[in-house]
């Protein structure tokens, strides 16, 4: 981090298939996760440091260890399926060409 003066953003994708990988600390892992932000308050440059968690898991399924600190740091958004209205301005985009093999057809829930 000494050589970077940027923002940095760690992306982790997919966050729920680690917690089914056998013979992995799963709870070590997010707890360094957590050490990084912690470390913020005496140490600027993790002011830098943020890490974006994908997938199905919520804040509280990611530390199973209840004699650990909770992964509390963190906002889970919810996110849902879109609304036919909502992807209305990209379908201008979405137009068939030649033999249509690839049409995309939308129906709203």
């Amino acid at each position: 981090m000494p050589n970077i003066e940027q923002n940095i953003v760690i992306f982790l994708d997919e966050i729920d298939s680690i917690l089914r990988i056998r013979d992995f600390a799963t709870d070590d892992f997010f707890a360094l996760i957590r050490s990084c932000y912690q470390k913020r308050s005496f140490r600027d440059e993790y002011k830098r440091l943020n890490f974006a968690l994908f997938g199905v898991a919520t804040p509280g399924d990611l530390i199973q260890d209840e004699e650990r600190t909770p992964f509390n740091i963190g906002t889970a958004i919810q996110l849902d399926g879109f609304k036919l209205d909502e992807i209305a301005p990209c379908l201008r985009f979405l137009s068939c060409k030649d033999d249509c093999e690839n049409e995309v057809f939308i129906t709203a829930h």
